[in-house]
């Protein structure tokens, strides 16, 4: 889309392109995210979620402490 004059009809063709790939990944990861929720809620009784702090996680990893 950058060697194509903003707003003509190639452009727009070209962007079109562009939007349909973007949503077809989206829709691809939404659909594996909502695959591997709903595998997990249906094989376990209880699901436990932890707030973790990346930051502090990776100074440790860093050898800083």
């Amino acid at each position: 889309m950058s060697r194509k004059h903003k707003f003509s009809n190639n452009w727009k063709k070209a962007k079109a392109n562009v939007q349909k790939i973007h949503a077809r990944i989206s829709n691809t990861r939404r659909d594996y995210l909502h695959k591997a929720t709903t595998t997990i809620s249906k094989n376990h009784a209880m699901v436990c979620i932890e707030d973790l702090q990346v930051r502090n996680l990776s100074k440790s990893a860093a050898g800083t402490t």
